[in-house]
């Protein structure tokens, strides 16, 4: 009763199977429905969740991020469809949302007695990357970010070479300069985003078991309806 379009991640229900099993109840068919369409995206939400803490190597803010996918519309007798959405759709993360070392910033002068790179993990057991220069980019750097609205941490790196306007801190303190005495413009060092990471694992076996979870939540609420009848 249910196909699967993975370029579109759609799972879709004949309704007229539905309707088969049910028999002289064939009017049950969009309330069973609906049924089993909010609890296979319910379970979905949660698999997609799970295997992306599993594949990507978060910190506790990363893990935040992934549990932004809500579901943004339920099944209706009247509309049978339901939506997951992530809140950060096609945009990316900063590195800091992931495991990395050190985690402490060392800003101005102490940035002299830090490690020679900062180092960033993307994936759970992969190899630790060190952050270094390109040929235009200088190596990224932890800083931390406070304002009225937030204070954390975040990756950034300076173009080389270039010149900006902005040379103080929010706090009003003096941005770092360059040996021609420019304050460089700078950049966020990012990595994959939540919404990225999770169609990743939808498309390592996630789909598989929602698939899997529709006919089962199907059958099982056609039996249900049928035993109350009797």
């Amino acid at each position: 009763m249910v196909t699967y379009d993975a370029g579109q991640m759609l799972l879709t229900v004949d309704d007229t199977g539905v309707e088969r099993a049910l028999g002289s109840l064939y009017r049950k068919t969009p309330a069973v429905l609906k049924v089993a369409i909010n609890r296979t995206a319910r379970q979905a939400r949660k698999d997609l969740i799970a295997e992306a803490e599993k594949r990507y190597a978060l910190t506790a803010r990363g893990k935040a991020r992934l549990r932004l996918l809500k579901l943004r519309k339920s099944a209706t007798n009247t509309s049978l469809a339901a939506e997951l959405r992530q809140g950060d759709e096609g945009l990316t993360l900063n590195a800091s949302y992931f495991q990395h070392s050190p985690t402490v910033p060392r800003m101005g002068v102490a940035a002299l007695h830090g490690p020679a790179f900062q180092r960033v993990r993307t994936l759970q057991g992969g190899p630790m990357e060190e952050l270094t220069a390109t040929g235009s980019e200088s190596k990224g750097f932890l800083i931390r970010v406070s304002n009225a609205k937030n204070d954390h941490l975040m990756f950034a790196q300076r173009l080389l070479g270039s010149s900006t306007s902005n040379t103080a801190t929010k706090t009003g303190k003096p941005r770092w300069r360059n040996a021609a005495g420019s304050v460089e413009k700078a950049y966020d060092v990012n990595r994959i985003g939540a919404s990225s990471q999770q169609r990743a694992v939808w498309h390592r076996g996630v789909d598989t078991a929602a698939a899997e979870n529709l006919e089962r939540f199907l059958a099982q609420r056609i039996e249900q309806v049928i035993a109350a009848a009797k």
